[in-house]
């Protein structure tokens, strides 16, 4: 993109016209006029202007860029219709989080992979026992709690953990 503010600010205005064209089924139930879209790119565009100008820095045409790619997503038509039939004002959308413009759906599945993650990467408790040939350093009780962890690769040896603990808490 060119650095010149009227060029670049221009080439976005120009790139918006078409943000907004419903594409497939159940396009024509949206009302569709090229001056309402023109009028609802108009105030995308004024809109994050206020919000990031210069229209030259780099946080405008980042947020102008993800805008764009997200209204024109095929998997996120809610949005569009959001934006067009005025659910969402030019002023919310262009203040919307990189979550609060992801569709429902990709949100249950950005949460259910997380949680698929959370699963995966939980570490199983290491598993405690006691033991009577391990004495207490406190009261010399023979009732000692130990666990074990494997902390290296499968052929190394186990290591002890809280060797030594009475089960009283010592």
């Amino acid at each position: 993109m060119s650095s010149d503010p009227k060029v670049t600010r221009a080439a976005d205005k120009q790139s918006r016209r078409k943000f907004c064209a419903p594409e497939g089924k159940g396009a024509n139930t949206i009302h569709t006029a090229s001056s309402f879209v023109l009028s609802q790119a108009k105030a995308v565009e004024a809109a994050a202007f206020e919000l990031l100008k210069p229209e030259t820095s780099e946080g405008y045409k980042t947020k102008m860029r993800s805008l764009f790619q997200n209204l024109k997503s095929k998997s996120n038509p809610q949005l569009r219709h959001r934006v067009l039939t005025g659910e969402v004002t030019p002023y919310s959308f262009v203040r919307m989080t990189l979550e609060e413009l992801k569709s429902p759906e990709r949100r249950a599945e950005d949460k259910q992979m997380q949680k698929e993650n959370m699963d995966k990467a939980m570490v199983a408790q290491a598993e405690v026992s006691i033991s009577d040939s391990l004495q207490c350093g406190k009261c010399k009780q023979r009732k000692v709690s130990y666990s074990q962890a494997q902390t290296r690769s499968a052929d190394e040896y186990v290591f002890l953990l809280n060797r030594g603990v009475c089960i009283r808490g010592h």
